[in-house]
């Protein structure tokens, strides 16, 4: 079976870039974080014992993906020829895939986590965040805190506040779902977040983290469809703690990823 063979089998297209979701005009950073966005999805680390082989095939299908289209010489031929000048280089079995992910995205520190909280916190950018949210979800508070970075259930009153100052202001509408969300609702809302508190407290043991260091229980619990830009930090912070997206509230995220477990 071609290179392209597998590609189609896994992904259901022959076309690199339709693999990843991405057009012909992707830039190198947009190729990486495609790249990043997809096997976290399917990294071996992630996979669940029945799905590891199956996940690990996909895996080193996305990563040999990367290597063509990171690569201006073979990225030059495939977009000429819709075809490889090697394709027996692509499908070399000495290659570790893994530690190659690994080079591409390295671990995030506690001090990252640290100093990106800091500076994001109470800024200008998180407020610009919110206030995309809000209008993107149309009110629905649920939909926000999920997606606002390393926002807790404690930020929530103070996000309030904000939107009811900009619904005074006349800077966004007063949507229903904002104005008459219960308390039945923030109630369910702080379960839920005592419960991803608990998950996190398992995943920062494995980093070997104060289980009771608020910060890094609160990052990790975030999961990877929240990091709406991924920039650089949060695409590190991806590598090993995202989680599947939530299908909960009325809306649907514009970006969804694709599901291979």
């Amino acid at each position: 079976m071609s290179f392209f063979d597998e590609v189609e089998k896994h992904f259901g297209n022959r076309c690199l870039y339709a693999a990843l979701s991405l057009e012909k005009e992707a830039d190198e950073k947009q190729i990486k974080r495609a790249y990043h966005k997809f096997s976290l999805l399917c990294h071996p680390d992630r996979s669940s014992e029945d799905k590891k082989e199956t996940n690990k095939v996909r895996f080193q299908i996305l990563s040999k993906i990367h290597s063509v289209l990171s690569d201006k010489e073979k990225r030059a031929v495939y977009d000429e020829t819709r075809e490889l000048s090697d394709e027996s280089d692509i499908f070399t079995q000495n290659k570790d895939w893994e530690s190659y992910w690994r080079v591409l995205f390295k671990k995030v520190s506690k001090k990252d986590i640290e100093e990106f909280e800091a500076e994001y916190k109470h800024s200008d950018r998180e407020a610009q965040d919110l206030k995309q949210c809000y209008v993107e979800f149309e009110g629905d508070m649920e939909q926000i805190m999920d997606n606002i970075m390393c926002s807790t259930f404690e930020d929530e009153e103070r996000f309030c506040e904000l939107i009811r100052k900009w619904i005074s202001d006349g800077e966004v509408p007063e949507y229903e779902a904002f104005v008459k969300d219960s308390k039945k609702n923030k109630k369910k809302r702080k379960k839920q977040a005592k419960k991803e508190e608990t998950e996190a407290d398992e995943l920062a043991k494995e980093l070997g983290l104060n289980k009771d260091a608020s910060l890094e229980n609160m990052i990790l619990a975030r999961k990877a469809d929240r990091q709406k830009d991924q920039e650089n930090f949060f695409a590190k912070l991806e590598e090993k703690y995202a989680k599947k997206p939530k299908t909960s509230g009325k809306r649907k995220r514009k970006d969804k990823n694709q599901n291979f477990e």
